[in-house]
């Protein structure tokens, strides 16, 4: 009987275990890399806007310094290309990289890149994001940032850990591992299915002695006297008493 409430009681547990963990982790990772493309969307539409403010020929310096300072403090690589694809500026990155070519391409035909779907511990270290330059339909020019997805992947991971920590922890006090215990509520059904070894025994009054005082006194307490005429008021108690009101047939 314990097996077979253990086999379901543990099929309930794994199902609400996963039910419960598996959409926590997705939303998590989900809300990580949102954060992460929204920050760095913003950092190449600042390049792009700084980009098209420096439009005139030796003007680049201000956008070349930009870029790099970018490139020493987060350790990504930036590169600003032209309408015809020319290099503008650019730091940690080069246009031969792999994936670079496609990402200018689709900022050339203003189309915006970035990273695609939701992050998980094991994904690729680098991801190309894409914005075009220019206002509306004219486009001048694409920015194309090396983004890193280090630090986003390990707080995923470690979201991920703190998750599957706190349900192994529910599970260690979930009902299943309490009806392992002996004193469990099955354990005596479980040792004996008729009930009849482990049944409530009736209660039964302690038999008092022949010199035992009534009513359970302690001992040492003298009993109360009885009174002189006791026998006189059982006498009158066993004589039927006529009711008031009736009247014998003349």
């Amino acid at each position: 009987m314990r097996r077979r409430v253990l086999a379901v009681l543990l099929v309930f547990a794994a199902v609400a275990v996963v039910a419960f963990a598996v959409p926590l982790a997705l939303a998590t990772g989900a809300g990580r890399t949102q954060a992460l493309r929204l920050s760095r969307e913003a950092d190449a539409t600042h390049f792009a806007s700084l980009a098209g403010q420096t439009q005139a020929p030796g003007s680049t310096t201000l956008l070349r310094e930009e870029v790099a300072r970018y490139h020493e403090l987060y350790g990504e690589g930036v590169l600003i290309v032209d309408a015809r694809g020319n290099l503008r500026a650019g730091a940690g990155l080069s246009p031969d990289d792999a994936g670079v070519a496609s990402a200018i391409t689709a900022g050339l035909r203003n189309q915006k890149q970035g990273i695609s779907g939701s992050l998980t511990p094991w994904s690729a270290d680098r991801v190309l994001s894409a914005v075009p330059v220019g206002t509306g339909a004219q486009v001048d020019g694409a920015v194309v940032m090396n983004v890193s997805t280090g630090a986003a992947r390990e707080s995923i991971r470690t979201s991920w850990l703190v998750i599957a920590a706190g349900r192994s922890a529910r599970w260690r006090r979930s009902p299943p591992s309490r009806l392992r215990c002996p004193d469990g509520p099955f354990a005596h059904s479980a040792r004996s299915p008729t009930g009849s070894a482990h049944s409530p025994t009736p209660s039964r009054r302690p038999v008092r002695g022949r010199g035992a005082p009534r009513g359970g006194r302690p001992a040492g307490t003298a009993a109360r006297p009885r009174s002189r005429n006791w026998r006189r008021r059982s006498m009158t108690c066993r004589t039927p008493c006529k009711r008031p009101g009736r009247r014998s047939a003349s």
